[in-house]
């Protein structure tokens, strides 16, 4: 193992360390409380409800982590490439994601039935992050949308816009964004994921040979993503 091999093991342990020693203890302390509410028989349901809440965050931080192992350790994340129609695929996360932050409209204003050989459940995971990440940075109870298009080149676009909460996004933020443990610049959704999502998303998007960009101005945020190998039914 040579020296630069050696420092990026070393760093990549530092990362495992701060995600486990951080990251994982307020879900797991929100599900001792919960626990405790059980016991009191208090409130049963809003318990159960808060430790299921809990357990599938964690659940999210372990597969995060596991392919941030892959990314970083692996030579990349492995792909499980089938027949995809990806106007499914973002409509079943839509409604997904529209049931987890009913404060928010979630429109998709165009979708194509634009088909392909992608890995389905990878894809969706990009639509999630990139959806999930509109609701939280954009403007409180504000429009996000999602269209899907194919082009001539044999290409599908995927867009997903939300609306500015304040400034739009600067240089420096676009330049940084999909780099690990990311979180955006509002404060009141600090401690919400690991930081992890859109740079996962990029791994995600680059292993179908793809392209994922941002971009921002006075009229919201968007987040482009272009998969080759499209067909349009």
């Amino acid at each position: 193992m040579t020296a630069l091999d050696r420092e990026r093991v070393a760093q990549f342990q530092d990362e495992l360390i701060r995600i486990i020693g951080h990251d994982l203890r307020a879900p797991l302390g929100a599900i001792d409380v919960g626990i405790e509410m059980l016991a009191s028989a208090s409130d049963s349901a809003v318990a159960i409800a808060r430790i299921s809440s809990f357990t599938k965050r964690l659940n999210r931080i372990v597969d995060h982590v596991v392919d941030l192992t892959r990314a970083r350790l692996g030579g990349g994340i492995p792909l499980a490439r089938s027949h995809t129609r990806l106007a499914v695929v973002v409509t079943y996360v839509v409604r997904e994601v529209a049931a987890a932050h009913p404060e928010h409209q979630i429109v998709l204003v165009d979708v194509e039935d634009v088909r392909g050989i992608w890995d389905e459940d990878r894809i969706a995971q990009v639509v999630r992050a990139l959806l999930t990440n509109a609701t939280q940075y954009g403007r409180e109870r504000g429009t996000v949308t999602l269209d899907l298009k194919s082009h001539t080149d044999g290409a599908a676009t995927i867009t997903v816009h939300n609306e500015l909460q304040g400034v739009p996004l600067s240089a420096a933020a676009i330049a940084t964004m999909f780099e690990a443990y990311r979180r955006g610049c509002n404060d009141a959704h600090i401690g919400t994921g690991i930081g992890l999502s859109l740079f996962l998303a990029q791994q995600i998007v680059h292993a179908h040979r793809g392209s994922i960009s941002v971009e921002s101005s006075p009229l919201g945020t968007t987040f482009r993503v272009v998969l080759p190998e499209a067909v349009t039914a």
